[in-house]
């Protein structure tokens, strides 16, 4: 009789392999909880859709750069009311200049515009007026939104958009329209839609953004304030 195959032995192999089950079971579970709890770690919200790249740089001599597209490649550049369209220089970092046109050279959060007639300028960089200017070179009529940046209302024509931090989504409402001398705009109606009204109060949102106005929204039934102003058609004010 072969005695490997007796009850001693095949008890030993069945406690070893429980162990190795509960040794595979342990490790999946610390893959995919570190935590060991069962509860998984919530998603990373989804990135915003990619829109213009743009920065903004105030300069010394009162002008304002502003500059879109994809540095090291192309860069279209506003000035003074002309825009430039650049290309990067070859063998000079962060250099971009056009044909028989201005220089732009950036170093970090500085940089100088070296205009046709050979003049250099230096400039720094204006965070808090991306947004601002960016919304200006999509056509946006006007903007507003929060101090804490919790909400934003972009008008675009009639057409009217609002986000919000909490909510999904963007509430569009295609029919508002300006009344009282363009102080209230409003669309939708009161329950579920939008209504802004200008307080003629000065709000101060941030070196480089202007001069904007303190707002008043509504919507869908609940009151927001926020600094709000409208955009010309000229990217560089």
């Amino acid at each position: 009789m072969n005695k490997s195959c007796g009850p001693g032995r095949a008890a030993s192999w069945g406690v070893a392999i429980t162990v190795v089950v509960l040794l595979v079971s342990g490790c999946a579970r610390d893959d995919a909880d570190p935590r060991g709890t069962g509860e998984r770690e919530a998603p990373e919200p989804a990135p915003g859709a990619p829109g213009v790249l743009v920065n903004v740089f105030d300069c010394a001599d009162g002008e304002r750069v502003v500059t879109r597209g994809r540095e090291g490649e192309r860069l279209v550049v506003h000035r003074a009311g002309e825009t430039w369209d650049m290309w990067a220089v070859e063998n000079a970092e962060d250099s971009y200049a056009a044909d028989a046109g201005p220089v732009w050279e950036r170093d970090g959060a500085q940089a100088y515009w070296a205009g046709p007639e050979g003049r250099r300028v230096r400039c720094g960089e204006t965070p808090a007026a991306v947004v601002w200017e960016e919304a200006r070179l999509r056509g946006i009529d006007y903007r507003a939104e929060a101090g804490d940046q919790s909400w934003e209302l972009e008008l675009h024509g009639d057409a009217l958009s609002f986000r919000h931090r909490s909510r999904d989504g963007v509430l569009r409402v295609d029919d508002a329209e300006w009344s009282d001398d363009r102080v209230h705009l409003e669309s939708g109606e009161p329950e579920t839609g939008v209504a802004l009204e200008r307080l003629d109060l000065p709000c101060d949102h941030g070196d480089g953004v202007g001069t904007l106005e303190q707002v008043r929204i509504t919507v869908e039934g609940r009151p927001l304030q926020g600094c709000g102003g409208f955009l010309d058609d000229d990217p560089t004010p």
